[in-house]
């Protein structure tokens, strides 16, 4: 496939949700997927960087209304219909997008999402935390194989497996605010203990928290898959 590395005009599309998928890349229309693939442009690139706004709403009490803007990632795949774009559900609920909702897109210059050399996250909760721990070795290997643009106020799901789902806000990216994931760079994962009793604590340590766990620093592995893909 071939790319042309410059930004375009904006469209708009609805949101359609993908109930079992297991990454965060999204898929577009069937023909913008087929004249990217037939574009004469020259240049080649594994991914394409998105920018989507749209009107958030709380999806408990349809509450809000101001406009959010978000980075996501394509890696080569077409949406049922010309005019959606489909989103995994876990990650749509991280976004706070839901089903139908209307969302304006625009691909992004490649040279305005640089490669990141450091990002900073935390787990969302004590629970991530733990499940994190014990999953440690798959997330710094199948990293690469769920997302591929990551910025600062993120909330990012990462699939354990089909059932299983650890939360990561990101807190930092460098060298800029929205960053290309690629191999070799660097996750620091800030530690989430669970607090325990007070009297059983004092028993340990004399304090309210468990000893503090240390960053945790993951190295980004290669990536896996390969995808075609290009700029609109």
């Amino acid at each position: 496939a071939v790319v042309s590395t410059q930004s375009t005009g904006k469209m708009n599309l609805f949101v359609s949700l993908k109930h079992n998928g297991t990454n965060n890349f999204v898929t577009l229309p069937p023909h913008i997927v087929h004249s990217l693939f037939t574009s004469s442009t020259s240049n080649f690139v594994t991914y394409l960087p998105l920018e989507v706004e749209w009107v958030y709403r709380d999806i408990e009490s349809n509450s809000g209304g101001e406009k959010r803007i978000g980075y996501l990632g394509w890696a080569g795949e077409a949406s049922s219909s010309r005019d959606t774009i489909e989103i995994s559900s876990k990650f749509a609920e991280c976004l706070g997008i839901r089903e139908g909702t209307r969302v304006t897109l625009k691909s992004l210059a490649l040279s305005t999402v640089p490669s990141a050399t450091l990002i900073h996250v935390e787990p969302k909760e004590i629970d991530d935390w733990e499940i994190l721990e014990l999953h440690a070795g798959f997330a710094e290997e199948q990293l690469l194989n769920q997302v591929k643009v990551l910025y600062e106020g993120m909330i990012l799901p990462l699939f354990i497996n089909s059932s299983t789902v650890v939360k990561l806000k990101v807190i930092k990216t460098s060298p800029s605010k929205i960053v290309t994931l690629v191999p070799n760079a660097e996750i620091v994962v800030s530690p989430k203990p669970r607090k325990i009793p007070q009297k059983e604590t004092k028993e340990m340590n004399g304090n309210n928290l468990v000893p503090k766990s240390r960053e945790k620093v993951a190295r980004i592995q290669s990536f896996s898959k390969e995808f075609s893909s290009s700029v609109f």
